[in-house]
């Protein structure tokens, strides 16, 4: 599926959803964090039913996103990668984001939903615009 945010959020329709909670949950994710209280101090109980009694969910989408880890200790910070990427290289089709990490999926609290999502800038629309997400 592909989605011009010039068009709108692609959001389902179908059922009620909570737009603030999701919000918070993505900046959540952003920030790298696995902890539950967060969320919590910002009113979100999405995750609450999953977290432990100090609030851990172990490596869920925050941590994969921005400390994936290497076998050699190290680790990704694929969001910093995928900005680097679109200002380097935006023509790439290889801008993806993966939340799933088969050797730490075990230590999730829950198993991601989402496994990963790609970038894809489109050709400018006309001279001097820019690519579009």
């Amino acid at each position: 599926m592909r989605f011009d945010l010039n068009e709108g959020f692609p959001l389902v329709t179908t059922k009620k959803v909570h737009l603030r909670s999701i919000i918070q949950e993505l900046l959540w994710f952003l920030t790298g964090s696995s902890n539950n209280n967060w969320l919590k101090e910002r009113g979100v109980s999405i995750w609450n039913e999953w977290a432990g009694p100090d609030g851990d969910l172990g490596p869920v989408y925050g941590v994969q996103w921005r400390s994936w880890p290497t076998p050699d200790g190290g680790h990704i910070d694929q969001i910093a990668n995928v900005i680097e990427t679109l200002k380097t290289n935006p023509d790439s089709r290889r801008i993806i984001v993966s939340a799933w990490n088969v050797a730490e999926l075990d230590k999730m609290a829950l198993m991601p939903c989402h496994a990963f999502f790609q970038f894809y800038v489109a050709p400018p629309t006309g001279p001097g615009e820019p690519g579009r997400l």
